[in-house]
């Protein structure tokens, strides 16, 4: 299996206990996320009534799996930008005119970026 990037909506499911997020994950050789996403839990944690408890939760997964934050920069945006070329040419709701991003255009991105740093949330 290979290394596996969590995104806001995978924490979330593995958080609620979906059996293939929790399978993903527990099989998963190497974990990681970056600020993009932590940034969008945050946010999550600091609109609900669980902001501390949700953090420390958070801190506790990252910490027990030692998981990696990786970087986003220009080479980054640059695959996103071909990413987003290539599905525009294959995908017929964007040939149709329509042009909210999908879920797997950004998980194609973000499992590229490069590895800087181990979390400390």
């Amino acid at each position: 299996m290979n290394p596996i990037f969590l995104d806001t909506n995978a924490y979330t499911a593995y958080k609620r206990g979906d059996p293939e997020a929790l399978a993903i994950v527990q099989q998963a050789p190497a974990l990681s996320t970056n600020a993009v996403v932590l940034g969008e839990l945050f946010a999550g944690f600091a609109s609900g009534t669980r902001d501390a408890a949700n953090r420390h939760e958070l801190d506790q997964f990252f910490a027990v799996a030692n998981a990696a934050v990786l970087f986003v920069d220009r080479g980054t945006a640059e695959l996103d930008s071909s990413i987003y070329m290539q599905h525009s040419q294959v995908c017929p709701a964007r040939q149709a005119g329509h042009t909210r991003p999908t879920d797997a255009r950004g998980a194609a991105r973000l499992t590229v970026c490069r590895p800087t740093c181990r979390v400390e949330v």
